[in-house]
């Protein structure tokens, strides 16, 4: 399942519209394609719906930093920034709205230093992964799949983004789609290739 998930990230670093088109950046992961709403879509939606979003973490989030995607025969997904002090590596919060009407919302944070720190991850208000992980678990457990992941990890690394950051998101929704599926890990999956933005977007833009 971690390979699986990290196949994710792959697929979003080496996608040729990544750069081409921000606005229809797609990525794929299992089978599942997901695709960026443009700003008109993502308005239309939010005109009729209101997302009922109450964070687990403890951290806000930011309504202006929403980002939406059609997950391919599911549904769609709203995602935010969590904001936070220094500790917080990475914070995001969503909704995914599902086509038979429910919804499920994830939540995945990475706190701690360029040594290491805790990652969690929520679905739907439970608690389903809490680990601790350090930059020597990040280098034995992400191990470079390709170039494109080398290169990748080599431009987070100059932009202070600690190795284990990445490990804590891939083993944490690895972890929610073993005890979850469904909704659930799609949600997670969401969480995690909605990330556009801050460090983890740049890089991405930089290497595809």
């Amino acid at each position: 399942m971690i390979s699986a998930v990290l196949a994710l990230f792959l697929a979003i670093i080496s996608s040729p519209t990544t750069a081409q088109a921000e606005e229809r950046i797609q990525a794929e992961a299992n089978g599942t394609t997901m695709t960026k709403m443009t700003e008109r879509e993502l308005n239309d939606f939010l005109a009729e719906h209101r997302p009922d979003i109450t964070t687990d973490s403890g951290f806000a989030y930011d309504p202006e930093s929403v980002s939406g995607w059609h997950v391919e025969n599911t549904g769609i997904y709203l995602a935010y920034d969590l904001i936070g002090d220094e500790s917080l590596q990475f914070g995001t919060v969503g909704i995914l709205f599902d086509n038979n009407g429910s919804t499920t919302q994830s939540e995945i944070t990475a706190v701690g230093d360029e040594n290491g720190g805790v990652g969690k991850t929520w679905i739907d208000h439970q608690l389903v992964s809490d680990k601790s992980f350090s930059e020597a678990d990040a280098e034995e457990t992400m191990v470079p799949q390709s170039n494109v992941f080398s290169r990748f990890s080599d431009c987070m690394e100059n932009r202070g983004v600690p190795g284990w950051v990445l490990t804590s998101i891939t083993i944490a929704c690895s972890a929610v789609c073993a005890a979850t599926l469904g909704t659930g890990c799609v949600a997670c999956i969401s969480a995690t290739a909605s990330v556009h933005g801050g460090n983890i977007g740049y890089c991405i833009a930089q290497v595809a």
